[in-house]
């Protein structure tokens, strides 16, 4: 089993280095012979203090997204860096089987913005999956924090049709252990 790592930005593709200073969305690159997603984390270094909180957060949660079943919805955590120039860190997923490099990746809030309406049923398994994701990740004493229509993402190939089957949660970036005691960032 591999194991997870904090991943060094230097050992990137030279052409996402330069892509990952412009961009600070969730994307698809390469990293070593592997398809992977990166879902960005902005924090502040005003306070090293809190700089170094939010890296631990990130550590418990990328942790425990390694150690997921892909059954609940996730996508499995391969590590995570830290680029300190632009006060990001980064999830670094696996890409989903049959998931390729043209994959589009397509937010639920993407689908609520365009006159796309799926079926009641196609809407009830979207429901009753993330609610399995959402209590999954629960029982394992972690709460997500930041759950809105961004975070569940959907990968397409361009041509394919617009569907709600296989969704994945993400946007954990304002994850935390479930612990009274545990530092919490402020939701904006």
């Amino acid at each position: 089993m591999e194991s997870l790592r904090s991943l060094k930005a230097k050992e990137l593709t030279p052409e996402l280095q330069t892509r990952r200073r412009q961009q600070r969305h969730r994307r698809l690159a390469h990293y070593e012979e592997s398809l992977v997603l990166l879902d960005p984390k902005t924090y502040q270094r005003e306070d090293d203090l809190d700089g170094d909180k939010a890296i631990e957060n990130v550590k418990d949660i990328a942790f425990l997204l390694h150690e997921f079943p892909a059954q609940f919805g996730t996508l499995k955590c391969k590590g995570w860096f830290e680029d300190e120039g632009q006060e990001q860190l980064y999830f670094v997923f696996f890409a989903p089987p049959g998931c390729s490099a043209g994959s589009n990746i397509v937010t639920l809030h993407d689908y609520l913005s365009q006159p796309f309406k799926p079926s009641l049923t196609a809407r009830l398994r979207l429901a009753c999956s993330l609610a399995r994701t959402l209590q999954h990740i629960h029982e394992k004493g972690f709460y997500h924090k930041g759950i809105r229509s961004d975070c569940v993402i959907f990968f397409r190939r361009p041509s394919a049709e617009r569907s709600l089957a296989d969704p994945y949660m993400a946007g954990f970036d304002l994850s935390r252990k479930a612990e009274l005691d545990k530092w919490s960032e402020k939701l904006l």
